[in-house]
């Protein structure tokens, strides 16, 4: 889901992009008399295409009228990233053409920035970074989006916590986040993004709690093992205007806290591992979630248990994306039947490696806690797919199926399909089971060999279908997780 998002994300910038490339391209064209289009649009309609474009665009697109190098000072949003700008400048270091850009529009523009991106991972010199943040964040900033990597680790100034019209609000890298406890507040803040370190366990509160109408929040947790503080971080949202939280943790073992009452949230996503201080309640409005439960070195049944009560305020979700790990955990609870009862899920989407021992028990368990699933997906992802015979009975087909599978389910798609004995059974299962299934797709990793495809073809083409206009639909797809099985010879060993 969230690899979805990104992609969504990067086509809506790519399309502002060509647009504003396409304005530009027209704008130089002629008129019949031979005069430059461009020299007859308005300033504010060049500044306009001007803030759809990367800094290292617009800055390149100055020679094209005198009129265009003073109006790319103006723009109110300055996108600084290393990689682009040293690229396009070639002998230049990042810092020089930063300076150069920041000096050309302190003297042409005395209007404060709205917006400031700022990405330098490589050889980040902290005393620039200093230097920029300083003169920048000033009052009237509604964009802050930092990925900083300097050597030591960076600790915001207070200035940035006392600037009060932020609006988005992104900090990745070596940032030391540490607001001041009284004083600062985020009235306006909408957008939240963070995967930095914490200098205490009550940084994060204490800035969720200033942010009152907060609709958008990532969370991830990165471990240094050089900066580690005493107690656990505490992860408190109590956020009433929240949409959506996306919190993924790192650690290698859980040393946080999570309290959640978010009565407006539509999205959550977790993937991390559990502890007993959670607590996730209060989500009438859910829509969708993903979650991706860890393994954890403690108890099975107790873990498993913990789990389960973790999912059971997803009980109104209509689409579901959980990993084959956190299934196959909920299948070791005390009372596995106890799994909550998913009354609207229409899409539900397992990832992870579909051929683990237990795998398709676990699956088959979920899926029986939704009456209304009309959308099945499943997508191997792990590295290591276990090519080998899984426990004895694994394949043992139910004895009684759901009516809602014979009755309700129109579309399956699996992700990744290898041809493992496991994969064709599951397949086999869902054909001969699911009466009003429309559309099977099979996307096969484009590593097989030609003769493999063929088969997975063939054998796939001749299973029992309950539903006779069934069609089956095969793709390819380049799963890069399994670029090393090529060499190992794994395919081989189907064919």
């Amino acid at each position: 889901m969230k690899r979805r998002q990104e992609e969504e994300e990067t086509e809506r910038e790519g399309i502002k992009r060509s647009n504003s490339l396409a304005c530009l391209s027209g704008a130089r064209q002629k008129s019949p008399t031979n005069a430059d289009i461009i020299s007859t649009l308005p300033d504010s309609l060049l500044l306009h295409i001007l803030s759809f474009l990367p800094t290292e665009d617009s800055v390149a697109t100055s020679i094209l009228s005198s009129r265009w190098r003073p109006l790319c000072n103006q723009v109110q949003v300055l996108k600084l990233d290393e990689f682009s700008l040293v690229k396009r400048s070639g002998c230049y270091k990042f810092e020089d053409i930063v300076f150069r850009i920041l000096y050309r529009r302190r003297i042409t523009n005395p209007y404060p920035l709205r917006g400031l991106r700022l990405c330098w991972v490589h050889n980040c010199r902290l005393c620039f970074v200093e230097t920029w943040l300083y003169n920048r964040i000033q009052y009237g900033m509604q964009e802050l989006n930092l990925h900083i990597k300097p050597k030591p680790s960076y600790e915001l100034p207070e200035s940035v916590f006392f600037c009060r019209t932020l609006v988005v609000l992104k900090l990745e890298g070596a940032i030391i986040f540490n607001p001041p406890r009284y004083g600062s507040e985020f009235a306006g803040l909408k957008l939240l993004k963070l995967n930095v370190l914490y200098a205490n366990e009550d940084s994060l509160s204490t800035f969720l709690a200033a942010c009152p109408v907060l609709q958008d929040l990532t969370l991830e947790i990165p471990f240094d093992p050089d900066f580690v503080f005493g107690g656990k971080l505490n992860i408190i949202v109590l956020i009433p205007t929240l949409k959506r939280f996306h919190c993924c943790s790192f650690f290698s073992t859980p040393p946080y806290k999570l309290q959640m009452n978010t009565p407006a949230l539509k999205y959550f996503c977790f993937k991390g591992r559990l502890t007993n201080d959670f607590v996730v309640e209060n989500m009438p409005s859910l829509v969708e979630s993903v979650i991706g439960v860890e393994e954890y070195d403690v108890s099975l049944e107790d873990y498993a248990n913990s789990a389960r009560d973790f999912i059971r305020p997803l009980y109104n979700v209509k689409s579901l994306e959980l990993s084959v790990d956190t299934a196959v955990l909920l299948l070791h609870a005390s009372v596995p039947d106890g799994i909550t009862l998913f009354h609207d899920l229409s899409s539900l989407k397992f990832y992870g490696d579909l051929t683990c021992d237990y795998g398709w028990h676990a699956l088959r368990l979920l899926i029986g806690q939704a009456p209304k699933l009309q959308i099945l997906a499943f997508e191997l992802t792990d590295h290591f797919p276990c090519a080998y015979s899984p426990l004895e009975g694994f394949l043992e087909e139910p004895q009684d199926v759901p009516g809602w599978l014979s009755s309700h389910l129109t579309t399956c798609h699996y992700d990744g399909f290898l041809g493992f004995p496991v994969e064709m059974e599951l397949v086999r299962q869902i054909l001969k089971a699911a009466s009003a299934l429309k559309t099977m797709k099979i996307v096969i990793d484009s590593h097989l060999y030609s003769k493999e495809k063929l088969r997975i073809h063939e054998e796939l083409g001749n299973f029992q279908r309950s539903y006779h206009i069934c069609q089956i639909e095969f793709d390819e797809g380049h799963f890069k997780a399994f670029d090393f099985l090529d060499h190992l010879g794994v395919y081989d060993d189907l064919r």
